[in-house]
Parts: C-alpha cells; sequence; structure tokens
C-alpha cells in the first residue's frame, strides 16, 4: 500500500510538485495547530522532502 507522504515526497523529487508550494502547504497546516498524529505526519513529511 502506498503512503500519502511518500507519494508527495516523490512528486517533489520528480519535479511535478513545487517544493515551495508544498512547503507552503506544511506551514498553513501547522497554523491550524494540528493534533499529535498530524503533528507527527507533518514533521515526517518534512523529513522526507530534506527538512531538519
Amino acid at each position: 500500500r502506498r503512503r500519502i507522504d511518500m507519494t508527495v515526497a516523490a512528486l517533489v523529487a520528480e519535479h511535478l510538485w513545487d517544493r515551495e508550494m508544498v512547503d507552503a502547504g506544511i506551514g498553513r497546516a501547522w497554523e491550524t495547530r494540528p493534533g499529535p498524529f498530524q503533528r507527527r505526519w507533518l514533521a515526517g513529511l518534512r523529513s522526507l522532502l530534506g527538512h531538519s
């Protein structure tokens, strides 16, 4: 089964999605004060994208 976070990271890596667009989306998601699961998922996505 394919994970959506890995799919997003692959789309960015293949230059099909703009990294800045994805980063902005992650930032907007953080601003909504997500719950613990969402925070872990967003942090994992940032990690997959190569952010610290």
